[in-house]
């Protein structure tokens, strides 16, 4: 089973996915646990904005090796979670998604989050501001339709949580 898990920066996936990764090994599943930064270019092949290598657009990503690992996960017949913000961008991905998960997030709280966030630093407001248009121009494309939306805003209750997993 491959579970994908989308949405914008701070909404809650990385933690999502671990906590769905420590439930499901708690039922016995084997389970996998990958994030789409783990298929990032290197910096010097990202593209840039302002100068700067951009985390926040799809060519960022190497999807070959990604679609590669997808395929070979299938085959294995175990369970895979993977997170990020374009996880979804390749249309063509889009039967490899057993489920598909999509957490929303207000702009509101993303700014907030993100301006707490301190692993990188203070990011300049043109730089949130990016990040955000760049998520409302490609984080949904490629969202299979029978999706399962979840609040960012309140993805931590109990009875949402307990959906997840049946």
């Amino acid at each position: 089973m491959i579970i994908g898990i989308g949405g914008c920066s701070r909404s809650g996936k990385s933690t999502l996915a671990a906590w769905m990764l420590q439930e499901l090994v708690k039922k016995g599943h084997q389970v996998r646990l990958l994030a789409m930064d783990d298929f990032a270019l290197p910096v010097d092949q990202m593209p840039l904005v302002r100068g700067e290598p951009d985390w926040d657009h799809p060519d960022a990503y190497d999807w070959s090796k990604m679609r590669s690992q997808l395929e070979r996960v299938r085959q294995e017949k175990v369970t895979l979670i993977l997170e990020g913000i374009f996880i979804f961008y390749p249309t063509e991905f889009s039967s490899f998604w057993d489920k598909a998960i999509f957490i929303t997030l207000s702009k509101v709280s993303f700014l907030q989050r993100r301006q707490a966030e301190t692993r990188w630093g203070k990011e300049p407001a043109w730089y949130l501001e990016h990040v955000w248009e760049a998520f409302a121009k490609y984080g949904r494309i490629g969202l299979p339709a029978d999706h399962l939306e979840l609040s960012g805003e309140s993805l931590w209750e109990e009875s949402v949580l307990h959906s997840l997993l049946g």
